[in-house]
């Protein structure tokens, strides 16, 4: 096997704990991070010395490291890959810009304009440094216990993409020899627009949790998201939001369809329509799948919607439903306080369809109009 260089994994949940296991059974070395605030989430893991994982993956693998410290996980590594909510990306990049150095590669698994609303950040304190985002998530994951993780399944496929679009054959390099193995693909998407906009979460939770508030109020216990909950009348709504999405690609000349999908399932195998989401002690109304794809999923569309003039009527009307039902003004922030991604937090407040695409392609702003 060949030499395969240090990657940082940040963010020890069940992803990222997923994706150390993943990249150390490809032959890399792994650092894997989490932010001290939430160490004991890492700590059964440091306990044991590794991840124990089952399933699609299975297996005991140590990590080169497991650490607090964002200077020590990043010395030394190509790419530093993101797993975790939307809601706390910054908490990352902010622990991460200090440190980064020209040629590095910070990358995410969950798009949310992850690549928009932090380019300014990295260009200003960390120059020379590279940010990218994909698709998607590639696990269906889940912790069994505190120690070990379950994974259900993984993608057959994602898509990547930097911003400047040029870096993106840098990012596809660097992230292929761990994405690439078991018959999957990694291929490089138009660009960052592309990735966010087509990001499948945003239109797969919402219309579910909507549509069957009742009892997501009523529970802290087992919710169907992909199961009980995705009636025929659910999906309508899903796809409603999904075709905007398209329709928005479609119109800006990109591709209007990153396909991430799963491997067909086994006879007794366990499917996504099986699939429970556990939340103990936890309003369902909190979760964090909401929390993430309104402020940074169906808040982008509708803005960019906007800004192009594609209209994006369900994002814009599930939208405004949550901001009356929960009374989080979803438009201008999430639940902790963070900017949403609204057009000014993206950058792209005034700017023309034409400087729109510029600015994800090329990373230059227009000049300021008299």
């Amino acid at each position: 096997m060949d030499r395969k260089p240090t990657i940082a994994v940040l963010g020890a949940g069940s992803g990222g704990a997923c994706m150390t296991a993943d990249f150390i059974e490809q032959g890399f070395k792994v650092n894997l991070y989490e932010l001290p605030q939430f160490e004991d989430s890492m700590q059964p893991f440091v306990d044991r010395g590794g991840i124990e994982i089952t399933g699609k993956i299975t297996g005991f693998y140590e990590p080169n490291m497991m650490t607090t410290n964002m200077e020590e996980a990043l010395e030394g590594v190509e790419v530093a890959t993101m797993n975790v909510r939307a809601f706390a990306h910054d908490l990352f990049v902010e622990k991460a810009v200090p440190h980064l150095k020209k040629g590095q590669i910070l990358h995410c698994w969950t798009p949310y304009a992850f690549a928009l609303r932090f380019y300014e950040t990295l260009k200003e304190k960390a120059p020379g440094a590279i940010i990218a985002e994909s698709a998607i998530l590639p696990y269906f994951v889940k912790r069994d216990s505190p120690d070990v993780v379950h994974c259900h399944a993984y993608k057959l496929g994602n898509y990547v993409a930097a911003m400047p679009s040029a870096d993106t054959g840098k990012v596809l390099k660097a992230l292929s020899p761990g994405m690439t193995t078991r018959d999957r693909f990694l291929k490089p998407a138009s660009n960052v627009l592309a990735t966010s906009l087509l990001n499948g979460n945003i239109n797969a939770h919402i219309p579910a949790i909507l549509l069957s508030a009742v009892e997501y109020e009523n529970t802290t216990g087992h919710v169907f998201i992909y199961g009980k909950h995705g009636t025929p009348l659910t999906k309508k709504v899903e796809y409603a939001i999904r075709d905007e999405a398209r329709a928005i690609c479609a119109h800006l000349g990109l591709e209007s369809l990153l396909r991430c999908p799963y491997p067909p399932t086994k006879p007794g195998e366990p499917t996504l329509a099986s699939h429970t989401w556990w939340a103990p002690d936890v309003s369902m109304m909190d979760l964090g799948c909401l929390q993430e794809d309104l402020p940074y999923g169906t808040v982008m569309i509708a803005e960019v919607g906007k800004a192009v003039g594609v209209p994006t009527p369900v994002s814009r009307g599930v939208t405004d439903l949550f901001k009356t039902m929960l009374g989080v003004d979803y438009w201008k922030e999430d639940k902790l306080g963070n900017p949403s991604a609204n057009l000014k937090t993206l950058g792209r407040e005034g700017l023309t369809q034409k400087e729109i695409l510029k600015y994800v392609t090329t990373g230059e702003k227009p000049q300021k109009r008299d």
